[in-house]
């Protein structure tokens, strides 16, 4: 697992997605402290670059979530790795995973 720098999350949350200072803090509330192994490779990857890894996570690709659930890659990361986390049942997993495929429907 990699520990989150909520300082630096904040400061892309900012200046790269017009984030408000206020909006930075509530979302960054509910950001994990941890990212788990399975999505490491990746976040490294974001936060060097911006690039949004291709590799798949547990059968889904973060592009995907980001697309389906129309959200940034922060976003995508947080529910992603959800499904890592201790105390997350089987049922739960597979409701959560459901829920990441399908697309959001807009009026």
């Amino acid at each position: 697992m990699v520990k989150v720098d909520k300082q630096t999350l904040k400061q892309i949350l900012e200046s790269e997605l017009n984030y408000q200072d206020y909006e930075a803090d509530l979302f960054l509330r509910d950001f994990p402290e941890t990212i788990h192994d399975p999505l490491e490779k990746a976040y490294n990857q974001w936060l060097t670059d911006r690039t949004v890894s291709e590799e798949p996570v547990e059968g889904l690709l973060i592009t995907n979530v980001m697309k389906n659930r129309q959200t940034h890659f922060l976003m995508a990361l947080r529910e992603i790795n959800r499904l890592f986390d201790e105390g997350v049942t089987d049922d739960q997993r597979a409701l959560i995973k459901s829920t990441l495929q399908k697309a959001i429907v807009t009026a």
